[in-house]
């Protein structure tokens, strides 16, 4: 029970990787479905003889939630000896208690035997196995050469095997109808695709869409489907029952089958998981995938009428004998009658108020022989990788003889973390590189604490605090955050000097970022910055954004420049003189007076607060002077720039500055900045594109843009976390596609599955061109590159990275420059069955490439075309030999060709307009005209 159940999670986790869209549910996922479960223990479900009430009556009793409590005791399918869920759900189960008599005898005396039912299979391409209501038919679905699953029937009296379903299309989960009359399964035979035509932006490709449709195959010549509506001739379709099934035995007549299997014609195309049959024989269960998730839903087969039940359920079991649904949810284990589920109208409410629910207890006190536990890991991993090996003579090793030979140290373990040891080193034995073992481990890990921050950027210290020396560039790179330095609000340049953070002097620590930003990752903290000169903005900057408050220009700027012109009058309204002062609280004064006009005085507006006087004075002490970020320098006559008001001053202004000395003017000093703090996680992927930034600046200057730079960090696509390599692929290569070379970089590579996507794009031909009246011309086939390429790798390259560089070099598409890499290409994929009974976990190496008659990349690697070791000094400085080498190569074959990759110039345009001299025989336009209307003459 415990394996199938992890494979049902398995697949339930796959089909949701693959049936992801961002739309909306059309089902209710609010909590009250929640709540509904978690009601009274058993409720009385809806009966067929009286309509469905508004809402479900109660009718819990203690007997009832006693069986309801202790249903755990017995086994799921078979009833307690004293009645059990007959009571609950108003018929009898139809199990029965232990075997005796003869059967007893003969299972007793009966030995298992096996029959081979298909052979020639790869491991796990047969499955969704159904019996026959008599027993006497095995219904499954397999996969052949082209992948496509087909729908099979294997017969128990002459072991035949006939196929049922066409294999241009898939066909899985098929199901025997209870009468034995019907075979139902999913179908993918409509498929749409979600592109209409290979021109546009990125290469637009068709995606094949594979929504599936529910389909019905009579087993017997001259039986309609129960939904058929009848016509003149036809009775219409119903449903026979399980006790036909069992009076009349399954046939199953080929002729014309793949021609009588018709879709249910109510139920939408979309995916669908997990087909049962319930009840009568007229109530299906399936999975339905409705925008968000996987929803269970209800279907009569009959009437078409189709009830939602729960949202992405943990797993689905139906008894036996089809009458009793077990749905594993978040609060335990709800049953729920077939009875109720095919009542006429019965809504979702009411089901789930009528389901009894099981909560697991708040603790469980388990007894463990932990040295007995470890032995029985230790065989099922041992035994998993003998029967799932990619080689069956496990690459030469006696494999009992190994697993006997490690055996004892199991027994002299006296740690779990000791068993991964010896695991490691007996499958060790194997000389593959795709084996990873996992073991949970039950040791006390303290926790982290809370963790410290990062600005994004890289910081020295400074005697006045921390200096930027560099913010982070993440610019045209897919999904990089960017750094908080970089936001506008902010715009922290090199240079610059962090001095506070949130009141927090930086220069009087040793460690001041890990102090100052401990825990505030996320949050915002207030920065006080010494800005180096830079340039001031636009003079109307101030005015724009006060206009934008809500009032007109200022009346006059004669207060703004020094004073010198007096407005026309106030002009600016208190939402401007507020908007003014506020930029002065945040320090922002770009050494110009900021007075409004009044009668020819420039009078200030500032409204100074103690916060703002102690500004002013630590400007003061760095070197400022006044509110403004530049430093003032004196003359006879007084400081410039100063209006009336200005740091307490009540006299008229004495400006003397005039609007030219500002546009030249640097501006500077102290101000004040709000930052948010990116955890160190976020700081790394800044890193990382900051130094893929830098790596493609390289390529760019070194070639003269004439190269472009791709970069991989791994194969994968829709894997762990948000890796999508293909769409970093996507976003680097086509803006590339007409660049006179290609260098793609997968160094420190850790693999995935994506090289074919990539290795197509590459293998484009360019076979013809075309043109518009103006502009470039264009390829065809579309989007195919026509430049030089070359591959960097390293010793980290691994898995389907390396196989994509294999294919670089087999496919003579590049150059693959570096060092050999990991060596690692028997692959393996994520098999439910290799958990083992902890949880803990191991892969096995289950498919391998080859090429001809030798097994690639194994053990070996992929050998560069060109080497260049990147040593370790040279790399500290910052340089990167590899990626020269391979930009010079390039470049070298560039010059050599130069025209190769180039769309050719278009040829001139023909004439091809009508000669008429020559269409009449060398005869003027005039007698040929005199001919034609003599002949127009005749004929009349």
């Amino acid at each position: 029970p415990g394996g199938a159940a992890r494979r049902e999670r398995s697949t339930l986790r796959r089909k949701r990787r693959e049936l992801r869209r961002d739309t909306r549910s059309q089902f209710r996922r609010d909590w009250q479905l929640t709540s509904l479960l978690n009601n009274a223990p058993g409720a009385a479900p809806p009966s067929a003889a009286s309509p469905p009430p508004r809402a479900a009556q109660r009718v819990a009793s203690a007997g009832a939630a006693r069986r309801a409590r202790n249903m755990h005791h017995t086994r799921f399918g078979g009833a307690p000896l004293q009645g059990g869920f007959s009571d609950l759900f108003g018929a009898h189960l139809g199990a029965t208690g232990p075997l005796s008599g003869s059967r007893a005898r003969e299972a007793q005396a009966g030995q298992a035997s096996l029959r081979t039912v298909m052979g020639g299979l790869r491991p796990e391409a047969a499955g969704d196995y159904s019996w026959s209501p008599d027993g006497r038919w095995l219904a499954f679905s397999a996969s052949d050469a082209t992948e496509f699953s087909c729908v099979h029937v294997w017969s128990a009296d002459t072991g035949d095997v006939r196929r049922l379903t066409h294999p241009s299309y898939n066909a899985v989960e098929p199901k025997f109808s209870p009468d034995g009359l019907f075979l139902y399964y999913f179908s993918d035979q409509q498929i749409s695709s979600g592109a209409d035509s290979p021109y546009g932006m990125r290469g637009s490709e068709p995606t094949i869409v594979g929504a599936q449709q529910l389909m019905c195959l009579p087993l017997r010549d001259g039986f309609k489907c129960p939904f058929f509506k009848g016509d003149e001739l036809n009775a219409m379709g119903k449903t026979y029952g399980p006790s036909i099934g069992k009076q009349f035995k399954t046939k199953v007549s080929v002729q014309n089958v793949e021609k009588r299997a018709v879709p249910v014609p109510f139920l939408e195309k979309r995916q669908y998981f997990g087909l049962h049959i319930v009840g009568d024989g007229h109530t299906f269960l399936m999975q339905m995938w409705d925008g968000e998730g996987l929803y269970l839903i209800s279907l009569d087969i009959v009437s078409g009428a189709m009830v939602p039940i729960y949202p992405d359920p943990r797993g689905v079991f139906v008894s036996g004998d089809g009458q009793v649904i077990m749905l594993a949810v978040e609060q335990g284990l709800a049953l729920l009658s077939a009875k109720a589920l095919g009542v006429p109208g019965v809504t979702q409410d009411q089901l789930l108020a009528s389901a009894i629910l099981w909560s697991a207890p708040t603790g469980w006190t388990v007894t463990v022989n932990p040295r007995a536990e470890w032995m029985q890991m230790y065989n099922d991993a041992m035994r998993n990788m003998r029967d799932a090996f990619y080689d069956p003579g496990m690459h030469g090793l006696d494999w009992s003889a190994i697993t006997e030979m490690y055996r004892p140290l199991v027994y002299r373990i006296s740690t779990k973390s000791e068993l991964r040891d010896v695991l490691q080193q007996a499958l060790g034995e194997l000389s593959v590189l795709h084996v990873f073992v996992s073991i949970r481990s039950e040791a006390p890990v303290l926790p982290s604490g809370e963790p410290t921050s990062c600005f994004g950027g890289d910081l020295v210290t400074d005697p006045r605090g921390l200096r930027v020396v560099r913010v982070f560039d993440t610019s045209g790179i897919l999904a990089a955050p960017n750094s908080p330095l970089a936001a506008a609000a902010v715009d922290l340049r090199p240079g610059d000097i962090i001095t506070r953070v949130d009141g927090y002097q930086l220069n009087t620590s040793d460690r001041p970022v890990s102090r100052a930003l401990l825990g505030k990752a996320g949050m915002q903290v207030l920065v006080e910055v010494d800005l180096t000169p830079r340039d001031p903005p636009d003079e109307d900057d101030d005015e724009i954004r006060a206009a934008a408050e809500g009032a007109g220009g200022f009346g006059g700027m004669g207060g703004a420049t020094g004073g010198e012109a007096g407005g026309a009058g106030a002009g600016a309204s208190a939402r401007q003189s507020a908007y003014v002062a506020d930029r002065h609280a945040r320090g922002v004064e770009y050494g110009h007076g900021s007075g409004r006009g009044h009668n020819g005085a420039g009078v200030g507006t500032r409204v100074h607060t103690v916060a703002h006087i102690a500004h002013a004075k630590r400007q003061r002490v760095g070197g400022s002077d006044g509110l403004g970020l530049a430093p003032r320098s004196l003359n006879s006559g007084g400081r410039k720039g100063l209006g009336v008001g200005e740091l307490g001053g009540g006299g008229a202004g004495a400006n003397v500055s005039d609007t030219s000395a500002h546009t030249s003017k640097k501006v500077g000093g102290i101000t004040s900045v709000v930052v948010t703090p990116m955890s160190h996680y976020e700081c790394s992927e800044l890193r990382v594109a900051d130094a893929l930034n830098a790596r493609r600046s390289h390529v760019q200057t070194r070639s003269g843009n004439a190269l472009a730079y791709v970069y991989l960090e791994d194969m994968e696509q829709m894997g762990e976390g948000s890796s999508n390599s293909f769409d970093d692929f996507a976003a680097q290569f086509y803006p590339a596609i007409r660049k006179a070379g290609l260098i793609i970089d997968v160094r420190r590579n850790a693999g995935g599955n994506i090289d074919t996507w990539i290795l197509e794009r590459l293998r484009r031909v360019a076979w013809m061109f075309n043109t518009a009246r103006a502009g470039p011309g264009d390829t065809t086939m579309q989007y195919a590159f026509q430049g030089k390429v070359a591959v960097l790798v390293d010793e980290m390259t691994s898995s389907d990275a390396e196989i994509f560089a294999a294919g670089i070099q087999q496919l003579k598409l590049g150059k693959v420059i570096g060092v050999r890499s990991w060596g690692g290409a028997v692959g393996y994929s994520s098999n439910p069955e290799l958990q083992l009974v902890d949880g803990s976990g191991f892969t096995i190496p289950s498919f391998g490439p080859y090429l001809g008659s030798k097994w690639m990349i194994e053990q070996q690697g992929v050998i560069p075309d060109i080497v260049v070791e990147n040593l370790p000094v040279s790399t500290f400085h910052g340089n990167d030999k590899q990626l020269d080498v391979a930009v010079d190569h390039l470049m070298a074959l560039i010059r050599s060709n130069p025209n190769d990759g180039k769309i050719p110039a278009k040829p001139a345009y023909p004439d091809w307009s009508f000669n008429r001299e020559t269409c009449n025989g060398g005869a003027s336009p005039a007698a040929a005209a005199a001919a034609h209307a003599g002949m127009r003459r005749g004929e009349a």
